[in-house]
Order: structure tokens, then sequence, then C-alpha cells
């Protein structure tokens, strides 16, 4: 008995082992994929604020714009806490075939930093990402967000999403197939947003 049961550990410490190694090659293969430029920048909308910028927006709408949360939100159709409540959309499923056929290059979650700094951490050195801000329309939720509390653009991409959930970097020739993968699983939306050209891994916004 004891010495299956010491069988048993060896065997669950060798498994443990190996999925932490697999996971650490992973990660390095991923981040070793965008090896230059001309990849594809591809985002997944979100649905509102996700986990971006409550200090801010909580400012803005309850002390300069005077609301509470049963109010209605101006332009949303639905209440404050509604709006600033909304659930975190997920991607897995878009997402999954695209990471089982080996499709995706790199990955960011836009998260509290926004573009501005989560999409540095995928980029390897010598590489920029250049975001077409023409290429999305930004929800509206944060464009009265920036005007009723007379915040900067820039500071609006590092505050919030801007209606950006997560994006993935892929080869152009994937772009279509990424797209209809995306499709398939009906939301969120999906469009090309930007490109990676040379740099110093930080991110540009061209209109």
């Amino acid at each position: 008995m004891a010495e299956d049961a010491i069988r048993g550990l060896k065997a669950e410490a060798t498994r443990r082992e190996k999925a932490q190694a697999d996971a650490r090659a992973s990660e390095l293969k991923l981040r070793a994929l965008i090896e230059g430029a001309g990849d594809a920048i591809v985002a997944l909308a979100s649905s509102g604020l996700h986990t971006n910028g409550y200090s801010l927006a909580r400012k803005v709408v309850f002390e300069r714009m005077g609301l509470s949360t049963e109010d209605a939100f101006p332009g949303e159709g639905a209440s404050v806490a509604d709006v600033l409540l909304r659930v975190h959309r997920s991607y897995l499923r878009p997402l999954w075939p695209l990471l089982e056929r080996g499709e995706i290059h790199g990955l960011a979650h836009i998260t509290g930093g926004g573009l501005v700094d989560n999409v540095p951490r995928v980029l390897p050195d010598g590489l920029d990402a250049r975001f077409d801000l023409g290429s999305w329309t930004v929800p509206g939720l944060f464009r009265l967000l920036q005007r009723e509390g007379g915040v900067e653009e820039r500071e609006m991409f590092r505050a919030f999403n801007m209606g950006i959930g997560l994006m993935l970097v892929c080869a152009p020739d994937n772009v279509d197939r990424a797209l209809r993968a995306i499709a398939v699983a009906s939301e969120p939306a999906a469009s090309i947003i930007g490109h990676i050209v040379p740099g110093e891994q930080v991110v540009h916004y061209a209109r």
C-alpha cells in the first residue's frame, strides 16, 4: 500500500511538472511566434467596462453627472447600474478553434491599463503595434465618459478598453479564417484594427 501511494505521488508530481513545463513552453512559443512586422491585429468587442476604469467611471457618472444607480444611463437604454455592471464577455468559445490550430501568434486581454499597457506585453523586441483608430467604432458609453469627464483621449485608452475586450495577432493569411471562426460563435463582433510594425515594443495610433 505504501509503495502504491509513493508511486501515485511520484506520478502526480511528474504530471504537474510536465503541465507547468508545457505552460511555460506554450507562453514562450506564443510570444516567439510574433517574429516580424506584417502580422494583423484582430479585435474582439467588449460588452462594456469589463474590469477597466471603474474609479474614473464612478467619478464621472456619480460626481460629474450627478446620476444614481437607478437613473437611466444616457444613450444606453438601461440603468446606470446595469450599464456599469454588464457581464464581462468570455472569449473562450470563439478563440478555441484558432488556438487548437495554432493560428494565434499573440493574445492581449484588455484589462486595466487598456491598449496602452496591455498590448506591449505580447510584443517581442523590435516590434510595435499600430492601431487604425478609424477601423472600429468606440461605443457611446466611452465617448460619453470622455466628454462628461473632460478626459484626454490617451488617458481614455489607458483607463478603458474603448470597446475592445481582447485582441489577437495572426498571420495575414489566417485573418479571414480567424474572422470566420469568430463569426460562427455568433459573438462578439471582430475586425482588423491594426498591424505589427518595426519599433520598440510600444503602441501607436493612426487616423
